[in-house]
């Protein structure tokens, strides 16, 4: 029961990572009509920039578009959001 919306860039457009256009496209008509809280906002990727990444796209994305960025490391391993249950 968890709703999700799946966008796909398939040109090297401005649409396409590290550009914003599809984070823009998804707030102005993906949304509902539901004004987006960037403060609440988060962008999870494995393209950091780190050594064994294959670029750092994710990271520049959520840069550009004002986001909290994690890594899925820090994301699913962690307990970022304080939303998972304690062992």
């Amino acid at each position: 029961d968890l709703p999700f919306q799946i966008l796909v860039a398939t040109s090297k457009d401005a649409y396409r990572k590290p550009s914003t256009g599809m984070w823009e496209f998804f707030c102005q008509r993906c949304n509902g009509d539901v004004k987006v809280d960037k403060k609440e906002s988060f962008f999870v990727g494995d393209a950091a920039g780190r050594g064994k990444d294959h670029g750092k796209s994710d990271k520049e994305f959520a840069a550009n578009c004002g986001l909290t960025f994690y890594t899925e490391e820090e994301f699913f391993l962690k307990d970022v959001l304080g939303s998972k249950e304690k062992k």
